[in-house]
């Protein structure tokens, strides 16, 4: 009787694994210039864009992953491989006012190609969040199209798979 209710347990909880719904997704999109999309979750909430700093689209997901994505002039100056170090960890920096560039662990800066064939970067690194007690990763995409620079950053307090998912979602139409 036991190796039948052990059974039944294992069917069930396999049975469920399937059965469980995942994250769904919505599209956001942006007309551009450049036209764009990235999937966020359906959960997503969104906040108040800062349209001067760029920002097309801010906000968290369920999870309380914070995403933000921005769009602005390509600048001239900042390969779209450096953006990260020379350009977005300095403003982050700035703006944060209570981190100092030696608080930024630079983890890492790679290539990477979006669906629709442009080349990006994907950037992570780690700083301290408010009193300094709590270290974020910060994840990044960057990519230029049509004299445009798309950042998409996302900063999870834990497991990263979402935000990976957002990230690489990106797509130029």
């Amino acid at each position: 009787m036991k190796k039948m209710h052990v059974m039944t347990v294992a069917a069930i909880f396999i049975l469920g694994a399937f059965l469980i719904p995942t994250l769904a997704s919505a599209e956001f999109k942006h007309a551009g210039p450049p036209a764009f999309t990235v999937d966020i979750p359906d959960d997503f909430k969104k906040g108040t864009a800062n349209a001067d700093a760029g920002q097309v689209l801010t906000g968290t997901t369920g999870s309380g992953v914070t995403v933000t994505i921005t769009v602005f002039d390509t600048p001239k100056d900042v390969s779209t491989k450096d953006a990260c170090q020379k350009a977005y960890i300095p403003g982050l920096v700035a703006a944060q006012g209570h981190v100092e560039a030696d608080d930024v662990e630079f983890l890492g800066n790679e290539e990477y190609e979006l669906d629709d064939g442009t080349m990006a970067y994907k950037c992570e690194f780690e700083w301290p969040w408010t009193d300094g007690s709590t270290i974020l990763t910060t994840y990044l995409m960057v990519a230029d199209k049509g004299g445009k620079r798309v950042t998409v950053a996302t900063h999870p307090w834990a497991d990263p798979d979402e935000v990976i998912e957002i990230l690489e979602s990106l797509t130029f139409e």
